[in-house]
């Protein structure tokens, strides 16, 4: 039996930019450029909380930039670490729709 996968069309678009590496395409097909958005902003957000919670207030023994430095590791983490959760829940989202299309493929073929 011919493998026929590569005719199939499942949520991806065929190559319309032969010369585009193919890695663009997989980043594109996890939404790689809004996970990362969401996690930046987030981890941002979350950092800016921080600081106004526990420097803001009151006097610090330590000198500001310290605590902006910190601030600053904080968004980095908590954004990488959200964008990288959220970029294997659209990994593992492509292979069940994937999954499900080659079953209902097969399905299709057996009924032939």
């Amino acid at each position: 039996m011919p493998d026929d996968h590569h005719d199939l069309d499942h949520g991806l678009d065929p190559d319309p930019d032969p010369e585009r590496p193919p890695t663009a395409h997989v980043l594109e097909a996890l939404e790689v450029k809004r996970n990362a958005a969401i996690g930046l902003g987030t981890g941002v957000a979350f950092a800016v909380i921080l600081f106004v919670l526990f420097v803001v207030p009151g006097p610090t023994r330590a000198e500001p930039i310290y605590y902006v430095g910190l601030a600053f590791v904080a968004a980095v983490t908590i954004g990488g670490s959200i964008a990288v959760l959220l970029t294997i829940r659209s990994a593992v989202k492509l292979s069940r729709e994937l999954e499900d299309a080659d079953e209902n493929d097969v399905e299709s073929t057996k009924t032939r």
